[in-house]
């Protein structure tokens, strides 16, 4: 019975890790999300810097004339001197030189949605599947705790007189439990 239960263990987490791998490289990447945009997207993000900004009512106040049907929803401000501030007008989202309230470009929710970072960050959470993705890799993540468990508790009789509390151990419980956390809203 012992061997039937760590043969399907093996199996389960084989089929498991190819999905579960997408998502924790994935994952790994939009660690640099923002970055990746601001690189492949430089003509919006990139400013050259100038002597001072100007104040931000006067750049709210200059995207508004090039946009007067829509009303200024958020500021979005950076610390950086060579990076655009983003103001949400009405379905635009504008890219603003600080230093000169210029408004360099914009991008629609559907342009946003687009964007290679915005793609990737989709997969990570839904596998491109909507609301029945977010709910599949919820269900792996919990298969995965389950394997976790399942591990240890097959591994078990084996290893009575020393506990095993590497890296293994820790980083399976890590992996399974973030994406379970993410997917709060499923469960």
């Amino acid at each position: 019975m012992r061997q039937f239960f760590i043969l399907t263990h093996r199996w389960i987490a084989i089929v498991v890790s190819i999905f579960l791998l997408g998502t924790a490289a994935s994952g790994a990447a939009l660690v640099f999300e923002g970055a990746i945009d601001r690189g492949l997207h430089a003509e919006l993000w990139h400013v050259k810097p100038g002597a001072q900004r100007l104040p931000i009512d006067t750049i709210v106040a200059r995207v508004q004339s090039r946009f007067p049907d829509t009303e200024i929803a958020s500021v979005t401000l950076t610390a950086e001197s060579d990076r655009a501030w983003t103001m949400s007008a009405g379905p635009l989202l504008a890219f603003v030189n600080p230093y000169t309230g210029e408004v360099i470009g914009t991008r629609t929710a559907a342009q946003s949605q687009g964007t290679i970072a915005r793609r990737l960050h989709v997969f990570h959470v839904e596998l491109f599947q909507g609301k029945i993705g977010r709910s599949f890799v919820g269900i792996l993540s919990g298969v995965a705790l389950f394997l976790v468990v399942t591990g240890m508790i097959v591994w078990w009789p084996d290893k009575l007189i020393r506990i095993h509390t590497g890296a293994h151990g820790n980083a399976s419980i890590l992996i399974c439990i973030t994406p379970l956390a993410s997917c709060r809203r499923w469960f």
